[in-house]
């Protein structure tokens, strides 16, 4: 599922600050109404960022060797990408909920989690949800974990982006490169 890292941006001006606002709300909201412990910042760091890594990982890998073969290729379509996705992010916080429960590690490590990842992946430029940020940053990768909630707005900055390349006759590039 990897794929090397471009240094072309996936998301435009608009996806980039709409992403730049929830990761601060995400960030900021929780530490003011609770603060956090120092294994809050672990969790959110390390063992969450793990965790996301782990089970694309693990389901990547089992419906490549399983799975039906319209799921198996995942250039077959949206429905195998987003079947992962949906996958990855229901059981990474599902997890991240459970641990709560069962280590020092607060809700507020998940906010922090998510709105630290969506942060990264603005700054990079990288368009879906974020879960995978911190592992693609480390490793140089794009790994496409797609978004219900940004999908539409990167699709239309994309065809905007498209549709002005083809009035000016570059090449298909986004906002800023």
């Amino acid at each position: 599922m990897s794929s090397s890292y471009d240094r072309e941006r996936k998301i435009g001006a608009l996806g980039t600050g709409i992403r730049l606002v929830v990761a601060s709300i995400l960030i900021v909201v929780p530490i003011m109404r609770a603060g956090f412990a120092p294994w809050d910042l672990i969790g959110a760091l390390v063992v969450f960022p793990l965790m996301a890594v782990g089970i694309e990982r693990l389901l990547s890998d089992g419906i490549k060797r399983v799975g039906p073969p319209a799921l198996r290729s995942r250039s077959s379509g949206l429905a195998a990408i987003w079947s992962l996705n949906v996958a990855v992010l229901v059981l990474v916080l599902a997890l991240a909920i459970g641990l709560t429960y069962v280590t020092p590690i607060d809700g507020g490590a998940i906010w922090l989690f998510f709105g630290l990842s969506m942060f990264l992946a603005a700054a990079r430029g990288d368009a879906g949800c974020e879960v995978l940020a911190l592992e693609n940053a480390l490793t140089g990768h794009r790994d496409p974990v797609g978004c219900i909630a940004f999908a539409p707005l990167d699709a239309l900055e994309a065809r905007r982006a498209a549709a002005k390349a083809e009035i000016w006759g570059g090449p298909h590039r986004t906002e800023r490169n």
